[in-house]
């Protein structure tokens, strides 16, 4: 009798761990699935397009970027702001997806893009060539959809 209440016990915290294990499975679907805790409650227009954009003005903010994140829709951005120009970089350190990249100066000129940039591509850091104001991190492929170019001007 023994035997069997251990048998029983066994097999009662083996289905339970089978559910916990199939629960966690499906709910995660394998991936690492990051969070969605931006509010894209500001809009700036970069040529004749509108982007929803996030805003990144604090130090941690500003480390912090977009990592972590789910991706985001096409109409979506994280609008890096510092308080001076200066040469700032971004890193593609805990992202979930590529992205493009567009420094813009005090003037809300475009003067840098970067596009592409791949969570693979990890440690490496991209710089632009001019300082900046601000830093615009959309969707990879937004910069060719939007038809965005340097020297496009960015209304906030």
């Amino acid at each position: 009798m023994n035997n069997s209440r251990q048998l029983i016990v066994i097999g009662i915290i083996f289905l339970i761990a089978v559910i916990l294990f199939g629960f966690f499975a499906l709910k995660h679907d394998g991936r690492d699935v990051g969070n969605n805790s931006l509010e894209f409650t500001d809009r700036i227009q970069v040529g004749d397009d509108f982007i929803n954009v996030a805003i990144a003005d604090s130090p941690e903010e500003q480390a912090k970027g977009l990592s972590d994140q789910l991706p985001i829709e096409s109409h979506q951005g994280l609008l890096i702001t510092f308080q001076s120009s200066g040469i700032y970089s971004i890193w593609m350190k805990d992202m979930k997806f590529a992205l493009d990249a567009i420094w813009i100066d005090k003037n809300g000129e475009v003067v840098d893009i970067k596009t592409n940039l791949t969570p693979e591509t990890y440690p490496a850091v991209f710089t632009p060539r001019v300082p900046a104001l601000y830093i615009l991190e959309i969707p990879a492929g937004s910069v060719e959809n939007f038809g965005i170019k340097i020297g496009d001007k960015v209304v906030f």
